[in-house]
């Protein structure tokens, strides 16, 4: 109920600026005067439905937790077909444009959230709804073991938004295009590890809560595995075929040649991504957030942001995909010195007692 009372002031903030500040929104993430006008609308409608996108993301996690994960599986998948569908119905058939694309988000939302409400209506877990009276020191708990997650989840935007200031002054209009067809299919990469990471949290989270060393390892090791599997094959299937996937968002044969060129590159970066995203959902799952947070900085704000700006600049438009490479590289390299230190401290505690 904490959870829930915390978003609700940031949905309310959200809708707020949606409706009164969308033109500003839009121009301080770099919009430019030929997409102003359609950003800033989509932005009021899309913010609209705000309380309804937290409460999916936040039943998701709940239901998921509290021993309903097929139920969330479907939760998700109703609200993104929805979604398809009535982006199609309104855009097309019902010529709403821009305006109808955002409205179409929010409905799949709320039918998201009403698959989620079954849970709760059949009192399947344990989870209640009550009225309470939030205190502040629970507040301040929920909102700290949550800091990670959430820059880990803005990292992607602040990424785009860094090259989006880069491309557009290196390439023009034409080359943010196609970083937008590239950033649609990269989506769906972080959407996969994401995934799996949530996945194994209720399961790291109930063996280190039980105790069980081996199970917290044994679940570490299969999420290594399974993220840098699913992200190599995915990445070679971008490699050989990204081209055509990029030409459904592209309809220039040159800037889709350019594009896959560029992803073939930026692409590598999220193979190492993959990695790190296990290892701050290990130290998230096993109460230690301070090291989650030392990770998530580090790819969201501190490396990728400072490169982005710099390297290009020193050495040339050549080297504007390898910022993110280098970025992930060294977040890797913090994260696993991290578990190994934290490990070795762990067993020079227990042959000390």
């Amino acid at each position: 109920m904490t959870s829930i009372f915390l978003l609700s002031l940031v949905a309310a903030g959200l809708t707020i600026i949606g409706a009164v500040f969308p033109r500003q929104a839009a121009l301080a993430f770099g919009a430019t005067d030929v997409l102003l006008e359609d950003t800033a609308v989509y932005i009021r409608w899309y913010f609209l439905f705000a309380i309804f996108f937290t409460i999916s993301i936040l039943g998701c996690t709940f239901v998921r937790n509290d021993g309903s994960p097929g139920l969330a599986f479907w939760g998700m998948v109703s609200g993104a077909v929805a979604n398809i569908f009535l982006d199609w119905l309104f855009i097309f058939p019902f010529g709403m444009g821009i305006k109808g694309a955002a409205i179409a988000s929010g409905l799949g939302q709320i039918i998201s959230c009403l698959v989620l409400s079954i849970h709760f209506i059949r009192k399947k877990g344990i989870l209640r709804f009550r009225l309470i009276r939030p205190g502040q020191d629970l507040c301040r708990k929920v909102a700290v073991r949550g800091l990670p997650e959430f820059v880990v989840q803005l990292s992607q935007p602040i990424t785009i938004f860094c090259y989006n200031q880069v491309i557009l002054k290196l390439s023009g209009e034409s080359g943010l295009a196609a970083f937008s067809a590239i950033s649609y299919l990269i989506t769906i990469m972080m959407g996969l590890f994401f995934g799996i990471s949530q996945g194994l949290q209720p399961l790291i989270g109930n063996s280190y809560g039980a105790g069980n060393r081996s199970h917290v390892a044994y679940f570490f090791r299969s999420g290594l595995k399974i993220n840098l599997t699913c992200s190599t094959l995915l990445y070679l299937v971008y490699f050989f075929l990204g081209d055509k996937a990029l030409s459904l968002f592209l309809d220039n044969p040159v800037l889709v040649q350019s594009a896959h060129s560029s992803l073939k590159v930026y692409g590598l970066a999220f193979i190492i991504a993959s990695v790190s995203i296990i290892y701050m959902t290990y130290f998230l799952s096993t109460k230690r957030t301070a090291q989650a947070l030392i990770i998530s900085v580090s790819r969201g704000f501190v490396f990728n942001s400072i490169l982005i700006f710099t390297l290009p600049v020193i050495f040339g438009a050549g080297w504007l995909w390898y910022p993110l490479i280098i970025s992930e590289a060294l977040t890797m390299l913090i994260a696993v010195g991290l578990k190994q230190y934290y490990t070795a401290a762990g067993r020079s505690l227990v042959t000390v007692k």
